[in-house]
């Protein structure tokens, strides 16, 4: 059995990626893992906890890891550690500069199968291993309509994501164009828009573009409230249907959440969502691949990533005749919503099994760190440190990351 886990996550900051790090961190601890934590802030890596272990377990992206290799922090020993990595993703290839570091992880734990074909696509002899996300919703919560001003007879529908995520990616002018579309007149509907403030962030141009895209029209809710994690989760219980017509998602932890909450979704038919979305607990918008078309500062865009990626357009149309049919037939809502319920708890008690320490415990026993393989990725890894520590690979020019990369890879042997 594996002596314990450096974990790195973002533990201090209320992002999606830190309720999945925290789920991680349960299910290792319930299998007797003792945890090193490593809570990766703004400038600072802070460590609680043993030093000794046998996995470095980064909760993070690529360039994250990229990152927390500038800032001061603890010696990772990469060489006598098992070291993986969680990516989340939303396109079919990951970024050209995520390479290097993915390929020098001896595991990548894929958290949906969407992102499990993005790093075989662009690394094919990555070891992978499923670590399937479910959420575990706390006792008591419930709807709380008044607090959030919606009317008791209203349908509600709502949608819901981080101020500082890419509007183009979240989409949320599809969803206020579908409920425009679906409602025209309809008095007895809302649509909530939720753009959270994250950190210090006050999103108020997000806030007047939202209210801008629905013409000023009062049905649609545009909160400013900031919301702690089980206010969050009682307002998606005070909805009659979740909405995302995102064009790419890696997870989708709001449609898993509402779901939980027995919640139906209506959401575009592609990427991470498509891991719990069914026909019998969701209904999926059709959609078709478009090339990604965004500001050359977009963390998507081929000046960031490498390539020409490609993500799903919405139907709006579709969308909105399927929030109609919703609005429309409550038992149809309640029918859906309840096998959402069922098939989210029978999720999670899988995710429970964790069979992902098992697969790495059995690696570790197989004496993975002691082979030429590993050395090699380990040197890879402590190189990229090394470089990093001196100048700092995210701070320089995109062309100039390409062609490094592409040097690691060749050390590397992968290219």
């Amino acid at each position: 059995m594996i002596r314990g886990v450096q974990l790195y996550a973002h533990f201090d900051l209320p992002y999606g990626l830190t309720v999945s790090a925290l789920n991680t961190e349960r299910l290792l601890r319930e299998r007797g893992a003792v945890i090193g934590r490593h809570s990766i802030a703004v400038r600072e890596s802070r460590v609680e906890g043993p030093a000794e272990s046998d996995v470095n377990l980064f909760h993070i992206n690529p360039d994250g890891i990229i990152r927390f290799m500038v800032w001061p922090h603890a010696d990772p020993r990469f060489e006598d550690r098992i070291n993986a990595c969680v990516p989340f993703w939303e396109l079919a290839r990951v970024p050209d500069f995520w390479v290097p570091v993915l390929s020098a992880m001896d595991v990548v734990l894929a958290p949906t199968s969407f992102v499990a074909d993005a790093v075989r696509a662009s690394i094919p002899q990555a070891r992978i291993i499923p670590l399937p996300q479910a959420v575990e919703v706390p006792e008591g919560v419930g709807s709380a309509r008044g607090r959030f001003g919606l009317p008791d007879g209203a349908v509600v529908f709502g949608t819901s994501f981080a101020a500082e995520a890419v509007l183009d990616r979240k989409n949320p002018e599809a969803t206020i164009a579908a409920f425009l579309q679906a409602f025209p007149s309809e008095q007895d509907v809302r649509l909530v828009v939720r753009a959270s403030p994250t950190g210090e962030t006050e999103p108020e141009k997000v806030w007047a573009a939202l209210e801008q895209a629905a013409h000023g029209d009062p049905r649609v809710v545009v909160p400013r409230e900031r919301l702690d994690y089980a206010g969050v989760l009682s307002l998606y219980a005070s909805q009659d249907v979740y909405v995302s017509l995102h064009r790419a998602e890696g997870l989708g932890l709001g449609m898993m959440e509402s779901m939980s909450l027995g919640r139906p979704v209506v959401a575009t038919g592609w990427s991470g969502n498509m891991d719990f979305m069914t026909p019998d607990n969701s209904r999926a918008v059709a959609y078709r691949l478009v090339p990604v078309r965004v500001d050359d500062r977009s963390p998507y865009s081929a000046r960031s990533i490498g390539f020409e990626g490609e993500w799903a357009e919405p139907d709006v149309a579709d969308a909105a005749a399927k929030m109609r049919l919703l609005y429309a037939d409550p038992t149809l809502r309640a029918t859906l919503g309840e096998r959402a319920r069922s098939d989210m708890a029978a999720r999670a008690r899988s995710v429970e099994s964790a069979e992902f320490v098992d697969e790495i415990e059995s690696l570790y026993q197989s004496g993975l760190v002691d082979g030429a393989d590993h050395t090699a990725k380990a040197g890879a890894l402590r190189a990229l440190e090394r470089h990093e520590g001196r100048r700092g690979l995210y701070l320089r020019p995109y062309g100039r990351v390409r062609r490094e990369a592409g040097r690691a890879l060749r050390r590397l042997g992968l290219r």
